[in-house]
């Protein structure tokens, strides 16, 4: 698991039209390694405003396989397929 700083982008043309929630699993990227996980508040936060910046925790689904693309200060980016949702930095390493 990590922590990490997040924001999730305004929506766009052909976005989703709801905001992310506490639990929502998207596709993350850190410099080409794509995999799936779960961002979760850390706060009482249960929905995720447009354009500002969160801390949060980030649990990878398969973490066995792609914990070590993963490091604190990585660049990370969401994705729904292949539009981007978000992005955001890994600010440090939790077991």
């Amino acid at each position: 698991m990590f922590i990490a700083r997040v924001k999730f982008f305004q929506r766009r043309e052909g976005t989703r039209g709801w905001q992310p929630r506490s639990g929502y699993h998207p596709q993350v990227d850190a410099g080409g390694v794509y995999t799936s996980c779960v961002i979760e508040s850390l706060d009482d936060d249960t929905v995720f405003d447009f354009d500002r910046e969160y801390v949060v925790k980030l649990r990878l689904l398969v973490p066995e396989l792609y914990a070590d693309a993963f490091s604190v200060d990585s660049r990370i980016w969401f994705y729904e397929g292949h539009r981007p949702v978000g992005e955001g930095t890994i600010l440090k390493t939790e077991s």
